[in-house]
Parts: C-alpha cells; sequence; structure tokens
C-alpha cells in the first residue's frame, strides 16, 4: 500500500519459480514479469515471461507459443500497447530473434519486427523513440558499440550507422523531452572524447559537447 504496509489485496501466490529481473506496468494495471522463471504459481511452461493481473494472479489470457530460449531481462510497454522485449536469448517462439523481440499483446511474437541477427551480446537497456523507433544498450558489439538505434520495423537507423559509439557496457538509458540521450555505464570514452560513466547524445547519435564533466 502506499504507507508501506503489505497489500493483502496483491496475491500472487507461489509466485515465479526463479529470479524476476523486471516488473513493467501497463497503462490498463496488468503487470508484465520477465526473468529466469518457467513457472509462476504453479503454472509451468512459462519460459522467462509472464503477465500478471492487479491482484496478482495469473494473467490466462498472455499466452507465448513457447517464449524465449533464454534470459529476457525486461521489456518495454510501446505506444501502439506492444511489448518491446530483450535480454541474452537468441530465439523467442522458435524463431531466431538475437536478444530482442517485439511481442503482440499477448504475448505471441509479432513477425513485422524483422530485426535479423541484431545484437551479438547481452541486451540490458531498451526505451522507444518519439518517432516510434528504439535504442537499444548493452555489451554488444554489433550493430554499433554497446548502442544502436533500430526503426520500427527492426531495420538499422541509417541515422545511426557508422557512429562510433562507447568503449565499454550502456547500462542505461533515459530520454529527455528534446529527444537527447542521458546514456550511463562502464564507459569511459565515446569515439574520441573521454567520458566517464555518463554522456549525453544528440538524436542523431553523436556527442552532445555542451554537456560536460568536471573533476575525475
Amino acid at each position: 500500500s502506499s504507507d508501506g504496509s503489505l497489500d493483502g489485496a496483491f496475491n500472487p501466490g507461489t509466485g515465479a519459480n526463479n529470479t524476476v529481473t523486471g516488473i513493467v506496468g501497463q497503462p490498463d494495471g496488468n503487470i508484465i514479469l520477465t526473468g529466469w522463471f518457467s513457472a509462476f504459481a504453479g503454472s509451468s511452461t512459462l519460459n522467462f515471461i509472464a503477465r500478471i493481473l492487479p491482484n496478482g494472479s495469473l494473467d490466462g489470457s498472455f499466452t507465448p507459443t513457447s517464449g524465449a530460449n533464454g534470459l529476457i531481462s525486461s521489456a518495454v510497454i510501446l505506444s501502439d500497447s506492444k511489448i518491446l522485449v530483450f535480454g541474452t536469448f537468441t530465439s523467442y517462439d522458435g524463431t531466431a530473434k538475437n536478444r530482442a523481440a517485439r511481442l503482440n499483446s499477448n504475448g505471441t511474437l509479432d513477425a513485422t519486427f524483422v530485426n535479423g541477427t541484431f545484437a551479438n551480446s547481452d541486451i540490458d537497456m531498451a526505451i522507444e523513440k518519439n518517432n516510434g523507433d528504439y535504442f537499444f544498450g548493452g555489451n554488444f558489439t554489433t550493430p554499433g558499440n554497446y548502442i544502436a538505434c533500430l526503426n520500427t520495423d527492426g531495420t538499422q537507423d541509417s541515422e545511426y550507422v557508422g557512429k562510433s559509439g562507447f568503449n565499454n557496457s550502456v547500462f542505461g538509458i533515459s530520454k529527455q523531452s528534446d529527444g537527447k540521450l542521458i546514456v550511463s555505464g562502464n564507459f569511459t570514452q565515446y569515439g574520441n572524447f573521454s567520458r566517464k560513466f555518463i554522456a549525453r547524445l544528440n538524436a542523431d547519435g553523436s556527442l552532445d559537447q555542451t554537456f560536460t564533466q568536471t573533476g575525475t
């Protein structure tokens, strides 16, 4: 409850059978759970993703065919109510999807998002751009170095192709109202510029050099 006491109306039963890494609320009050689990409240055949109702019980209308074959770190509820998921998985519902996939609102794979092989390592963060495209950050070096942008159909955003990127992992991306990005991670450099653990990028992916750091 708002005062910090346990909300007795929220009863997930036995809950997930393994770690939950992501909890994302939908506008309708339902909640997407992602992580390492394969069962929730006794219901098996859940592969790393589930949706629960506001009272904590499993939402039976959310029915991925087979789900992911590896960790789904978290999810983003998109402006059209579809769901962007990301993590370490390499397939979803039996279709090759390297670390990112878009789902229909019922949890099945959205086949119109064709992202090819995409990331060659873990994706830790994703956000939706103002125009509906998607930014991703993580441990990957292809495409881009630790940060990439895809169009709504899953193809690479040409505006970002060829950008030098970071020299180490990106863990967080926050979007400003003007379209610029605040990026955080384990990096110390963006292209040829020194940036220790935090940087701001312009909407086209170039470094915002007006956002500077002082001290060490």
